[in-house]
């Protein structure tokens, strides 16, 4: 919809919704065409006797088939993928519901007005609904951590020695291991219940010792799928959802005289449940549910890792004026040739900080809860020891280690000294926090310099200065568009030593690139 309210076409007012689909989307090479359930791959081999050789088989003995065939029901046959094969995860498992068409609702608002001087002003409210969105939030094979029945066997199996929690340096000789009960493990041929637990099917303990991929333990029984040590993730889920809304400025100068110019700002807000990668789904810490279970997914909305609130764009175009026909040097012939035709075009570019996040890779949690620690901020206390855009690595760390929760609250109390935790604590943090690394500045300038051939030709050469001014900011060249998914800083509060905490990883933007190009149009 547009509205000329002025009635001569100075101001305008225009308003837009559509529904926009994505592409479906098949996870990894094999394009989503595995081949899942009974599928025996047999090879037969010949052998040398003699001058001659010994045939593999004979035909009209029938071809021999070494395997059991269906249809027969084995809980631990080889669905796709054993517990011994990679990492135990089972069978390519896709949801009834996966790989729906993602899509967006997206709106906006808009207010124009035509200025003097050929100069135009636009402000708008831009909002972006994403539904159905690739995610990783809902495995099928995890174990509720806040379920009664699971809490109860939390409880350790042999109490911890008293000199343990009495004692901040606990003596050498004492044992202050936490084996909770939901981690004790059934033995091959032995006990087939513990602590009211029985094995899920005969031969169980077995297989999983003998694939030696994860221990046949307490909460392994208690697993949907017990026969499958990862979380039977589904392929193609699409249950992830986000919210984007955003002021936009835009000042724009036609072409004239010489000078064109277009100035742009946006705030802006964007949150997501959802993988902000498609290719990454939930397997690093950036990603989105690698590392949260789907029983405390209000921890998964966050603001997205690649949420920029502000950004100031300017871009201008300027035929410098030297030449024939231009206030200087308006001369032809070879005056003309040298000094004339020439345009610069410099490109700015502001914006804040993306998000950064916190992990703890020391943490007492069950493996079946699918879970990570997601390390929260202490309140009132600044998280940088530096000022963010005035970072100096020969000062030391950015990140103020007080301003965490400590890494002693993430194992229980006693077991080790420093340790005041209680089992199964994840910390209180989100997937992403709302503290931000530093500042994106960019300046791109191109010089241009245009000659003309006779009527119709010209020759064009052409320099361009990428990161002119050559400036650098702690954030890695690869991710120079996306800094929130690798900033240069250690954010694991159990990384020790010199590459500790907080210290920089080595991680720079790209120097001042040039590029020399030119072509002949006609």
């Amino acid at each position: 919809m547009a509205w000329d309210i002025s009635g001569n076409a100075k101001t305008v007012v225009r308003a837009g919704y559509g529904i926009f689909f994505g592409q479906a989307f098949y996870p990894g090479w094999g394009g989503g065409m595995s081949l899942d359930g009974f599928n025996l791959h047999q090879t037969f081999g010949t052998s040398p006797n003699g001058a001659s050789t010994n045939p593999a088989f004979y035909l009209d003995n029938g071809v021999p088939v070494p395997a059991q065939l269906p249809p027969f029901i084995n809980p631990a046959f080889d669905n796709g993928q054993s517990p011994s094969q990679a990492n135990g995860n089972g069978s390519a498992y896709r949801p009834l519901d996966g790989n729906r068409r993602p899509y967006s609702q997206q709106w906006n608002l808009t207010i124009e007005r035509q200025l003097p001087q050929g100069i135009a002003l636009s402000a708008a409210y831009v909002g972006n609904k994403g539904s159905r969105l690739t995610s990783s939030l809902n495995p099928v094979n995890v174990l509720d951590p806040f379920a009664t029945n699971i809490q109860a066997l939390e409880a350790p199996v042999t109490p911890i020695n008293a000199g343990c929690a009495t004692t901040a340096t606990p003596p050498s000789s004492i044992n202050c291991n936490y084996v909770p009960e939901l981690n004790a493990k059934f033995t091959p041929g032995g006990a087939t219940t513990l602590f009211g637990v029985s094995v899920p099917y005969a031969g169980w303990a077995q297989e999983l010792t003998n694939a030696g991929v994860c221990a046949p333990t307490v909460a392994q029984a208690l697993l949907p799928f017990p026969q499958y040590c990862g979380p039977l993730q589904g392929l193609n889920e699409s249950h992830g959802n986000s919210i984007y809304h955003s002021f936009q400025l835009k000042i724009e100068k036609r072409y004239s005289k010489g000078l064109y110019m277009l100035v742009a700002y946006t705030n802006s807000k964007l949150i997501s449940d959802a993988s902000d990668n498609t290719q990454q789904l939930g397997g690093s810490w950036n990603a989105t549910q690698g590392v949260i279970s789907p029983y405390e997914q209000r921890r998964a909305r966050t603001v997205s890792s690649d949420d920029v609130p502000q950004i100031l764009s300017a871009a201008f175009v300027y035929d410098l004026p030297f030449g024939k026909g231009q206030r200087y040097a308006d001369r032809g012939g070879a005056v003309n040739a040298l000094v004339g035709g020439w345009q610069l075009s410099p490109l700015i570019h502001l914006q804040s900080g993306t998000p950064m996040w916190f992990r703890s890779t020391s943490c007492q949690v069950v493996p079946q809860f699918r879970q990570n620690c997601l390390v929260g901020l202490v309140p009132g206390v600044n998280p940088f020891l530096q000022d963010i855009n005035g970072y100096d690595p020969g000062k030391g760390a950015l990140l103020n280690s007080a301003a965490f929760q400590p890494l002693g609250s993430f194992c229980v109390a006693g077991t080790a000294p420093g340790c005041t935790g209680a089992y199964g604590f994840t910390g209180d943090g989100p997937r992403i926090a709302n503290i931000r690394g530093p500042h994106g500045k960019n300046v791109d300038i191109s010089l241009t310099k245009n000659t003309r051939i006779g009527e119709r030709g010209n020759f064009q050469l052409r320099f361009a200065f990428f990161n002119a001014f050559n400036q650098h900011y702690f954030y890695p060249a690869a991710n120079v568009n996306n800094q929130g998914s690798s900033f240069a800083f250690v954010n694991d509060i159990a990384a020790g030593g010199s590459n500790g905490f907080g210290t920089w990883t080595g991680g720079v933007s790209s120097p001042r690139t040039i590029q020399i190009g030119a072509r002949v149009e006609f």
